[in-house]
């Protein structure tokens, strides 16, 4: 394309197709432009939770969070230490987002944080699972590689890594984004 004198437009619901594609991009939702930019700048660093929910499939993980000392509080008894590209954040209550697929069944790495949900149901999707859960009320998508068999209604461990964490203020307005953010 760049040999010829056209301008090329491309449109598309699939995330991966977009990130694929490279270039620039228009995040659009119900007609309005929500963000523009390089495509992977825009992936890695959403304006907003809106940009993060359309450019994510699924949608992003949203879980409503305070801030207290050197780590997030979630729900009633997890508390995620702060990693160094969040050590600039006050005292407050926030969003963290997670993509559905920096959640794993098993720890990753040393820093990986184990939380205990409810399964809500288990979704297989050609060679992947995802896996719906519910953690203290919030509602969570988990996506493995593999095929899996779960019984719904039962417990499941999943695993995050903090560093994967963007951060949204109560508005909705990007704060941080993990620094070493991968697809």
């Amino acid at each position: 394309f760049k040999q010829r004198d056209a301008i090329v437009v491309y449109t598309s619901t699939e995330p991966a197709e977009a990130l694929k594609l490279g270039g620039n991009i228009v995040i659009l939702d119900e007609g309005r432009v929500l963000q523009t930019g390089i495509t992977s700048e825009v992936f890695h660093r959403p304006a907003t939770i809106k940009v993060a929910e359309v450019f994510s499939d699924p949608p992003i993980n949203l879980i409503d969070c305070n801030v207290e000392g050197p780590g997030f509080h979630l729900g009633n008894d997890l508390t995620i230490p702060l990693t160094m590209h969040m050590k600039s954040l006050t005292s407050g209550d926030y969003i963290v987002g997670i993509r559905s697929n920096h959640l794993h069944l098993n720890p990753q790495n040393k820093t990986d944080i184990a939380i205990e949900a409810i399964l809500d149901l288990a979704e297989i999707n050609g060679s992947e699972t995802f896996f719906h859960v519910n953690y203290t009320g919030t509602k969570l998508v988990v996506q493995e590689l593999g095929v899996y068999s779960k019984k719904i209604g039962s417990k499941i461990l999943f695993y995050l890594d903090p560093a994967n964490l963007f951060v949204f203020s109560k508005a909705g307005e990007l704060i941080l984004s993990p620094k070493n953010a991968s697809a």
